[in-house]
């Protein structure tokens, strides 16, 4: 939930400090040492975010800690996905041997979803900032991919039978 709704990168959200975190306004701080962009940065969550936050309880001064490092949480990740039957289709355009991991999301998965589908919902410059670009033809890359598919999604055949009668 914290992922598809933040945008932020796996690294900062390990390193999410409840000190950066007011449950009351929806207010978040991404801190230099987290991430990318080298630089403390303030966004807001929406409700239903801060209201999941919030059932999170713990003395632990990490929103969501994790003592491992991230490729263990990749591992734990993906076996959730393999015990909810989640087997998607490999997605990589040229020859290769494929491994469990081309047919499960990765985490990074959730934060182009999150680019993808605020993509026509928010200003550029304002997805920019929100997934912290320092470019923002980076951003545009992004909004570019979700146009692509809403395009080719507007061009699926749909049956006439599917279609209300007059």
């Amino acid at each position: 939930m914290f992922s598809i709704t933040s945008g932020w990168r796996v690294s900062e959200i390990m390193e999410f400090r409840r000190e950066d975190l007011d449950a009351d306004t929806g207010r978040i701080v991404t801190r230099a040492v987290a991430n990318k962009g080298a630089r403390d940065d303030v966004d807001f969550l929406p409700e239903p975010t801060i209201a999941h936050l919030r059932l999170i309880q713990g003395f632990d001064p990490m929103v969501f800690p994790w003592p491992h490092g991230v490729r263990s949480f990749d591992i734990q990740f993906h076996r959730i996905q393999v015990a909810a039957g989640i087997h998607l289709p490999c997605i990589i355009q040229q020859e290769h041997e494929c491994t469990d991991a081309c047919h499960l999301y990765g985490m990074h998965d959730l934060r182009r979803a999150y680019a993808s589908e605020n993509a026509d919902r928010l200003p550029l410059p304002v997805l920019q900032k929100k997934m912290r670009h320092k470019n923002v033809t980076t951003t545009m890359r992004y909004v570019a991919m979700a146009n692509k598919m809403k395009k080719a999604t507007e061009a699926v055949y749909v049956p006439t039978v599917t279609r209300k009668a007059n």
